[in-house]
């Protein structure tokens, strides 16, 4: 994986990313601001480029992240759904 640009993974800042843990992380990002335009209710018109980062909510770090989707079956339904094409992996 080359380095991407933050703004072509749908996010307002841009600089260049290197890292692929930041790189996976900004694709989930990607996905998740196309899932949320997808279920937008009019009047409201969700534009991922506009989004900013915004402060962790105030309980995340009582999440539980010990039993994470599996990835394939994420994928599978983003196919589905068409948030992510075939080539998108």
């Amino acid at each position: 994986m080359g380095p991407y640009r933050r703004d072509d993974i749908n996010t307002k800042n841009s600089k260049v990313i290197a890292d692929p843990k930041e790189i996976i992380k900004l694709k989930l990002a990607s996905e998740f601001n196309k899932i949320a335009k997808s279920h937008a209710v009019y009047p409201a018109d969700v534009e991922p480029k506009n989004l900013e980062d915004g402060e962790e909510l105030h309980d995340q770090k009582m999440w539980d992240t010990s039993s994470p989707m599996n990835r394939k079956y994420s994928q599978q339904k983003l196919k589905v759904h068409g948030i992510i094409d075939e080539k998108e992996k």
